[in-house]
């Protein structure tokens, strides 16, 4: 109240000028819940479905990476490799400072055996925001690499989340520690 009375009296609501400011986000709505089904979709283990909503999405927001980095997952889903990379690249082109686009591109990567762009991708995603996948990633290619020691840090980090990412982190090292 007595930060309120230093004001002059009547104020100013500013309603139209706060419906400009969100009116691309109503525009984005149905694309943003085309993004939200095509989660669920993908949560469920429906890739296709997934996919046409991704698409779907896309057509309405062709410039929402998000929208991008589902189709590129749902596209992986169902072992498309290839072209789960392309929409993955597309998404890191539209939004390069998001970690989970570059979490993907990586893991798609090693997928593929291309273990240098996959760490310089995990790297990236660390940076931007350390996970427990980038992690375990990360020991996987140091594994892949005969790098024992950098392996076990990286699966150490991994292993301190409770997740099925940290329960695989563990049996990592649980086998490193078996074949000393």
């Amino acid at each position: 109240e007595q930060a309120a009375m230093q004001y002059p009296p009547g104020g100013f609501v500013g309603e139209k000028e706060y419906e400009k400011a969100i009116s691309k986000l109503k525009e984005m709505e149905p694309a943003y819940n085309d993004l939200d089904r095509g989660y669920r979709s993908l949560k469920e283990g429906h890739a296709a479905q997934a996919l046409a909503l991704a698409e779907l999405g896309i057509q309405k927001a062709p410039y929402e990476a998000h929208l991008y980095n589902l189709k590129g997952k749902a596209l992986w889903m169902q072992g498309d490799l290839s072209g789960a990379l392309q929409s993955v690249d597309r998404a890191i082109q539209l939004n390069p400072r998001y970690f989970d686009f570059y979490l993907q591109r990586g893991l798609i990567r090693l997928k593929m055996g291309q273990y240098g762009a996959a760490r310089m991708d995990l790297l990236t995603s660390q940076d931007l925001l350390p996970s427990a996948q980038g992690e375990y990633a990360l020991g996987m290619i140091a594994l892949h690499g005969g790098q024992r020691a950098q392996a076990v840090t990286h699966f150490k980090r991994a292993a301190q989340n409770p997740s099925a990412t940290g329960r695989a982190a563990r049996e990592q090292l649980r086998r490193l520690q078996k074949g000393r």
